[in-house]
């Protein structure tokens, strides 16, 4: 404990509380990997370096949050923000518009709120944001599998109540035209682990916030990468997502 205090510069409290964290307590719900610290007797441990030179950084943080007591839930606002901040600072030639907040659609006693709305041209993205811990263990991934699958169902949902209040869409985003002009509302799930991307749950595409404004930047998604000490050297394989403005709005 006094080695962890003197080198984190932590409280003798504050380096009991780590420690403890950090100790293996040999349950079915350990994981060596988060808790790379080992009993070897009463006053002994033993350090797994492998697991402390070579970890999963999302999934131990994650973790160590969820034990410090951190409402895991309280994230979930402040991706969506993130995510329509991103979006918004997205320098692009495409006429694209991001309303900067979730959206609140009404009608008589249906109410869908729309966590993000863009618009690009003629076609309108509706997305369901959804933060999640890393998935590591059979049981985690399935349920992360489920969120995706509500999620999806959910975005379904909303697309199609957007589809019948363009006009109401019209009004509270500002985009003049739109309920007269747009020509498709499309659902997607956006999730902030690379776990999912590339595929549908329930025909409804999920992504992340890489592969969305790579979309809507560059048009093209480098998917095999040599990188070497320096940097990227080779591009192995290139998806081509469109080659003009209007297969843009066609691909979305």
């Amino acid at each position: 404990e006094r080695a962890i205090a003197m080198g984190a510069g932590l409280s003798p409290k504050q380096a009991k509380a780590a420690l403890q964290a950090m100790t293996f307590e040999g349950t079915h719900r350990g994981d060596l990997w988060r808790t790379p610290f080992v009993p070897a007797g009463r006053d002994s441990l033993v350090v797994l370096t492998t697991a402390m030179k070579n970890p999963n950084l999302v999934w131990v943080i994650d973790n160590w949050m969820k034990l410090g007591g951190l409402n895991m839930s309280e994230r979930g606002p402040a991706f969506e923000q993130f995510v329509r901040d991103e979006i918004g600072r997205c320098e692009t030639q495409l006429p694209l518009a991001v309303f900067p907040r979730s959206l609140v659609l009404e009608e008589d006693d249906v109410r869908e709120e729309l966590d993000l709305v863009v618009r690009l041209g003629k076609t309108v993205l509706v997305g369901e944001t959804k933060c999640s811990i890393y998935p590591t263990e059979p049981y985690d991934l399935c349920i992360y599998r489920r969120l995706l699958s509500a999620a999806a169902d959910q975005v379904s949902r909303k697309a199609a109540f957007v589809r019948k209040n363009l006009e109401q869409l019209e009004r509270k985003t500002g985009w003049e035209g739109i309920a007269a002009k747009c020509h498709s509302v499309v659902p997607v799930v956006v999730t902030n682990l690379p776990l999912g991307p590339g595929f549908s749950e329930s025909e409804v595409p999920v992504t992340d916030l890489h592969i969305l404004t790579r979309y809507l930047v560059e048009g093209r998604l480098d998917q095999l990468v040599i990188a070497g000490a320096h940097g990227v050297e080779e591009v192995k394989r290139v998806v081509q997502f469109y080659n003009s403005d209007e297969e843009a709005e066609e691909n979305l």
